[in-house]
């Protein structure tokens, strides 16, 4: 309302005015109202304040409930972090506990491969030595009968050429 440089009668004036009241009269010092139009600036006055002091409660809950509202988030926050925490302990023991035991399930898995391999390996070169043996024993028997034909062979040769010989030694 007193917006600029008033005198005290005009700001006086002004604020009447906008209090929208009538037949009142502005003396040197004091101002007079009618009758009854005091109680109406109180009951405005009581009006205007009881709305100032809504606000000022309304601004302070307000401000409680924010307090507080942020209080529970940062405990919920808290409370969230922590649980994802142990939530991200139990997974990791659980990989752990899974890659240990697909560890222990691959050397198992190993040794057992292994074994049926030496197994296996083993009856191969048994089946080899056999194998070889036999082959050494034909070879040995092939070239024991070889030779025994090659000697019956050069003995009927000598015995054909002393015949051949013989009769040459005749005829001559």
């Amino acid at each position: 309302v007193l917006e600029g440089n008033y005198d005290d009668k005009v700001a006086c004036q002004m604020i009447l005015d906008k209090m929208r009241l009538k037949g009142y009269q502005i003396g040197k010092t004091k101002v007079f109202l009618r009758a009854g139009q005091m109680a109406e600036l109180d009951a405005m006055r009581a009006e205007v304040l009881g709305n100032a002091a809504k606000i000022i409660q309304r601004q302070i809950r307000t401000f409680i409930a924010r307090k507080e509202f942020i209080s529970l988030r940062r405990a919920a926050i808290q409370l969230q972090s922590c649980w994802r925490g142990l939530l991200a302990c139990k997974l990791y023991e659980q990989l752990r506990r899974q890659a240990a035991a697909v560890k222990i399930q691959k050397n198992f898995r190993r040794y057992i491969d292994r074994k049926s391999y030496l197994i296996v390996w083993l009856a191969a070169i048994t089946l080899q030595t056999g194998i070889r043996a036999m082959t050494a024993h034909d070879e040995f028997r092939y070239r024991k009968q070889t030779k025994a034909a090659v000697i019956i062979q050069a003995h009927l040769r000598c015995h054909r050429a002393y015949t051949y010989y013989k009769s040459l030694q005749k005829a001559a």
